[in-house]
Parts: structure tokens; sequence; C-alpha cells
């Protein structure tokens, strides 16, 4: 086999793995959670390069923070508590975003679940799916951990 015919093959191959890589990402974002009885528990990481939710702060003050979004089902008239923490000694401060299917945002929480974790309770008037956003504060992105619970 010549090498330009290795070449090509290895090229082939390269992208076909970033293609599927590509697929396997856009079929997780795409993907609508539902909340369980015991909880939805997801682990992920923010990175500096991810999109970024445009956070209304108040009136005249707003952010842009580079997140990861979620769909998730919700039911009308229960209440959920929602935190999203960072691992211990992990340098990130994260920043939970409720926005509904047309990008309103509903609530949002920096610090409430102590240290820089976040922590808010959020009680939907519609059952629908909402965009749950695990945002960085820092911009500098890093891991996490979004629970979602019913509570009474």
């Amino acid at each position: 086999m010549s090498r330009f015919m290795l070449g090509l093959l290895v090229v082939g191959f390269v992208v076909a793995v970033t293609l599927q890589a590509a697929q396997a990402d856009e079929k997780k974002k795409s993907k609508e959670y539902t909340v369980p009885k015991d909880g939805l528990t997801i682990e992920g990481e923010v990175k500096k390069d991810d999109p970024k939710v445009k956070i209304k702060i108040a009136d005249d003050l707003s952010v842009e923070l580079c997140s990861q979004v979620y769909l998730v089902k919700l039911t009308a008239d229960k209440k959920y508590k929602m935190t999203l923490n960072r691992p211990e000694g992990d340098s990130s401060d994260p920043f939970l975003v409720v926005q509904d299917s047309e990008g309103k945002q509903l609530a949002f929480d920096d610090d409430s679940g102590g240290g820089l974790n976040s922590r808010l309770t959020f009680e939907p008037k519609a059952t629908a799916t909402y965009k749950i956003f695990a945002a960085d504060l820092r911009n500098d992105g890093g891991k996490y951990t979004l629970k979602i619970v019913e509570v009474k």
C-alpha cells in the first residue's frame, strides 16, 4: 500500500471518529430528561468554549456565561429542588439558570447552596420542557453535579 493510500485511510478514520463524537454530543444535548421519584442526577463539565447563556441579574445588569443546557420535563404545580455543586477543590463557581422553552428566564441562583454552590426551588406553572443551564460564573469551566428532586 502506498503512503498516499495509507494517508487517505488515516484521514478517513479521523473524520469518521470526529463525526461520531459530534453526533453523540448533539444527541446528548437534544435528549429530554424526566425527574424520576428518586431524583435526577447529571454529572457534567462546563468548558471555556461552551456556548454562553445570557442571564439577566437585574433590570440593568446581565452576564453571559459558558454553560451546558439540559432539557427537563417538569410537572405543573410540583416543587423541584435544583442544586448545582462543584467537586471539592474545584475552582469553578456554579451558576444555575432555568428558562422556559422560548428562552425566557424564570429563575437563577449563584451561591445559595453553600460555598460557591447553587440551589433553588422551582415550581413550574405549566407542565412543559424547561431548559436547565449549568453555567460557570468565572467562565473558566469546571466539573459539576446537577441534581433535581421533587419536594413536598
